[in-house]
């Protein structure tokens, strides 16, 4: 069996407000096309999650990833970033460029993280293209001449789409299975899938579009493997939700998920008056006691998203309010999932809000501290963006998930920005 390559673990995840902003060290580690706003970038744009990969040199790990756009045809590349001798700054290698073949065959718009296994293989999927035009699961295999890129499955092969479209996300917890979602807010049916190389793929859950009575949910996010079982977050729907608008999240709940396909509902949000629970939950973070972590884009206290934590019986805390201080200088709109330190730290971004004249979201800490025996945590920022648009597209902006490397860096993406408007990758490190 093949091993895959982890996430680097940061490890787990209840909370109070601090209004000080944390001097840590921000480095954009490479840009996207520098200097070319309107011309099509060949290395890629719109950069999405980072995978990270242990180097020689501490706090200068190899980085793979996937462009959304760009490439040689436009439709995303998967790259690799190799550190120069002190991992201050990094050289881009374009490992492949998706709709290289006729009709896009081949897969097109990469979307999600990317798998590394023992042989050095690397596995993702793609929102469109394939065989049917509906995404991918892809394999890239490294060679002489670089690397090829086998489908392992074509979604839509099934008559209308049973077994699911545009798929968004992957992970192997190590059982010989990949596992993911499939879906959006503008499709019919959104899915949980297994995918093995004996097996192919099988539908373990299927969310069925809806606008009212959506009590198992819609639109799953991702999923994570935890106890022999999965856990997954969808962005709207649930108990508490009787209509649904279109681009807005709207309750959402926590699922568990058996390996045979049963699903019960951990909790469901928006389960407290103006949804002070939180609204339209994000990915998930599973910590110790397989107590699980995670953001909503919207609710909290003040409507603008919140950190919350969730027992394995089911029993939700709300552990940090977004826009507690004044203009949102703590940030607002958090958005996809969490990592965790060795001491508990949690480490997320957001959207919107952060400091005066930037207010383009944030990269935040949450502090991890002991009171008569309670945990509690400390929100500080350590990193603020501009807003996008920006002027002369010098400033990084809308930032896409966080990594962590064993030395206790951040690793980051954004969609836009570094003087081409093409997207960056930043390194933070929260201790300077």
């Amino acid at each position: 069996m093949r091993r895959f390559l982890s996430l680097p673990v940061f490890a787990v995840a209840v909370l109070a407000a601090s209004a000080a902003a944390h001097a840590s060290r921000f480095t954009t580690l490479y840009t996207f096309c520098p200097g070319a706003p309107l011309v099509p970038c060949a290395a890629g744009s719109q950069p999405s999650y980072l995978l990270l990969e242990p180097d020689a040199t501490p706090g200068a790990p190899v980085i793979f990833g996937i462009t959304q756009l760009g490439g040689a045809a436009g439709q995303g590349v998967a790259f690799e970033l190799l550190p120069n001798e002190t991992g201050t700054a990094y050289r881009e290698t374009v490992l492949y460029n998706f709709c290289s073949l006729g009709s896009c065959t081949d897969g097109a718009l990469p979307v999600g993280t990317l798998l590394k296994d023992s042989l050095g293989d690397l596995y993702g999927t793609t929102a469109g293209g394939g065989a049917n035009g509906e995404g991918t699961i892809f394999e890239l295999i490294p060679g002489t001449g670089g690397y090829s890129d086998s489908i392992l499955y074509s979604f839509c092969s099934l008559a209308n789409c049973a077994d699911g479209r545009a798929p968004e996300w992957l992970i192997a917890p190590g059982n010989g299975e990949l596992y993911g979602v499939t879906g959006g807010d503008d499709l019919p049916l959104s899915t949980v899938f297994a995918f093995s190389a004996s097996g192919g793929e099988s539908v373990l859950h299927s969310f069925p579009f809806c606008r009212s009575h959506c009590l198992d949910g819609v639109d799953p996010t991702s999923v994570v493997f935890a106890t022999g079982e999965l856990y997954g977050s969808t962005c709207c729907g649930g108990a508490h939700l009787k209509r649904r608008r279109v681009g807005l999240p709207v309750g959402g709940v926590v699922f568990k998920l058996s390996l045979d396909g049963g699903e019960s509902i951990l909790y469901n949000f928006c389960s407290v008056s103006h949804c002070a629970d939180g609204n339209g939950p994000g990915p998930l973070l599973v910590g110790k006691r397989g107590r699980l972590y995670g953001v909503t884009s919207a609710g909290g206290a003040h409507g603008k998203g919140a950190v919350f934590m969730i027992s394995r019986t089911g029993t939700e805390e709300v552990l940090y309010d977004f826009c507690t201080l004044a203009n949102c200088a703590d940030g607002a709109e958090p958005s996809g999932g969490l990592v965790s330190d060795a001491h508990g730290n949690l480490y997320g971004i957001t959207n919107s809000g952060g400091a005066p004249r930037k207010a383009g979201g944030t990269v935040f800490e949450l502090v991890r501290g002991d009171t008569g025996g309670q945990s509690t945590y400390t929100e500080r920022v350590l990193y603020s963006f501009s807003l996008c648009p920006f002027p002369e597209g010098a400033a990084s902006c809308q930032p896409v998930g966080l990594a962590g490397d064993a030395s206790g860096n951040l690793y980051g993406a954004t969609m836009f920005g570094g003087g081409g408007v093409k997207g960056t990758v930043f390194k933070i490190d929260p201790q300077n």
